[in-house]
């Protein structure tokens, strides 16, 4: 039996469209600023492209020995998805690197996901599976530039503050909401200890559908309010990066 051999020109072909591949979506990554940007995504892709070459190179190989003799035959066998299987879930403590978990809220999951999927196309173009590897390319680049498009929060904000020795600022906070008619959806809250003072952190979730109060209004009332270290206000949808 005649086994078909990956030439070097195949290799080649195969590592350069994980290049390609996980290029795109780590410059998708890096233009958003994230943690895990283009060369990250590049070398999960051809690393996971690697292993699934080598689980395929020695599939053969396998296969080229049970061909020798009868015994060999039933004693040898290969698993063309035993290699690449401990991608898929080794790759997972990388991704974990990516997410930050603060005051009670994560970021940083989509990135987690995009190096994961990363991974599964570069263990598809490995295998030679071209079409699995476009199509999957596609909806990814898809899914990561465009779905914000069709879950946009334009009066949906996250405000962010910190201030320090002033556990009445909290009070303020919650009473210039209730003035201005803005509800909170959610609200974290954590203290650190900051030299010889304590420093509070609040973030809120806040829904102005109700009163379509322009960013300048808030952030001008709540500056009124006292000193604060951090004040921010951002859109919900930044939250879906």
């Amino acid at each position: 039996m005649e086994l078909l051999h990956l030439s070097i020109q195949e290799i080649t072909l195969r590592m350069a469209m994980a290049v390609v591949v996980g290029g795109v979506i780590g410059y998708e990554r890096e233009k958003k600023g994230r943690e895990a940007g283009f060369r990250t995504h590049i070398l999960v892709a051809v690393g996971a492209c690697i292993l699934a070459l080598i689980q395929e190179h020695t599939t053969i190989q396998v296969l080229e020995m049970a061909t020798l003799t009868e015994e060999a035959k039933s004693v040898l066998s290969a698993d063309n998805a035993r290699m690449v299987a401990q991608v898929v879930s080794g790759i997972g403590f990388l991704g974990a690197g990516t997410i930050l978990v603060s005051n009670g809220n994560i970021r940083g999951l989509t990135t987690a996901a995009s190096i994961w999927t990363s991974a599964a196309l570069g263990i598809a173009l490995g295998m030679g599976f071209y079409d699995i590897a476009g199509a999957g390319l596609v909806v990814t680049i898809l899914t990561l530039v465009s779905i914000k498009r069709f879950f946009s929060f334009p009066n949906m904000k996250i405000l962010r503050v910190e201030y320090a020795d002033c556990a009445r600022t909290a009070a303020d906070i919650q009473h210039f909401f209730t003035q201005q008619n803005i509800h909170i959806m959610k609200a974290a809250e954590s203290v650190t200890v900051k030299g010889e003072s304590l420093v509070y952190h609040h973030e809120y979730r806040i829904d102005l559908r109700k009163e379509k109060i322009p960013e300048e209004r808030i952030m001008h009332g709540l500056k009124e309010i006292g000193d604060f270290s951090l004040l921010e206000l951002t859109d919900m949808h930044e939250e879906l990066e």
